[in-house]
């Protein structure tokens, strides 16, 4: 495998800005002031955790001497950050998208799937994050662990792709003026320290 870092500066190749793969960037500063940005930000964050459990699936973690903060940050983004994001999603985001879209926008069925998603990553950490946290303390992970880290990797993927490409687009058109503000309320009320854990 190659290095596990990308530069992603505006001059590509060139740039001399340097992202590691191994980490989660914390979200931008104010962008809680922004909801439906706040939520893309999220996505982000939640597509770099994808990376990193993909990486650890296959044991590239193995021969680094921070491989133990590396689980501990997995453990850290599993335990609060997406617990945290799925609560903002099911008590705010999804309940006023479900009032404010049309109905040929398709979203009453959309959101059930999401949902239902939810529900079975819930399932996915309880199984998942004592094992991470265990290695984090100086332990290994089962490559039954690496296993289920693949395969909710790339679920994780697909989910955030779903939002990103359907959902987010529909909620930019139906939550505007007091309904987006009302959503900006709602997630501030809930969020207490965003992306402070995996930082």
């Amino acid at each position: 495998m190659t290095d596990p870092k990308i530069r992603d500066g505006p001059g590509g190749a060139d740039s001399l800005a340097v992202r590691d793969l191994w980490r989660i960037e914390p979200l931008p500063e104010g962008v809680i002031e922004s909801p439906l940005d706040l939520i893309f930000a999220q996505h982000l964050r939640h597509r770099e955790a994808a990376q990193i459990m993909a990486f650890v699936a296959e044991g590239d973690e193995r021969n680094r001497s921070d491989k133990s903060e590396i689980y501990a940050i997995l453990t850290a983004f599993l335990v609060s950050d997406l617990v945290q994001h799925t609560l903002e999603e099911e008590q705010a985001f999804f309940p006023l998208l479900r009032e404010n879209c049309d109905p040929q926008d398709g979203m009453e069925r959309l959101l059930d799937r999401l949902s239902a998603e939810h529900a079975t990553d819930k399932k996915f950490l309880d199984e998942i994050t004592p094992a991470l946290s265990r290695a984090a303390e100086g332990g290994d992970l089962d490559p039954s662990v690496r296993g289920k880290l693949r395969v909710f990797s790339e679920h994780l993927r697909q989910h955030i792709a779903l939002e990103n490409a359907v959902v987010l687009p529909i909620a930019r058109a139906r939550l505007t003026g007091a309904t987006l503000d009302r959503l900006g309320d709602l997630l501030k009320a809930l969020t207490l320290q965003p992306g402070q854990s995996s930082g």
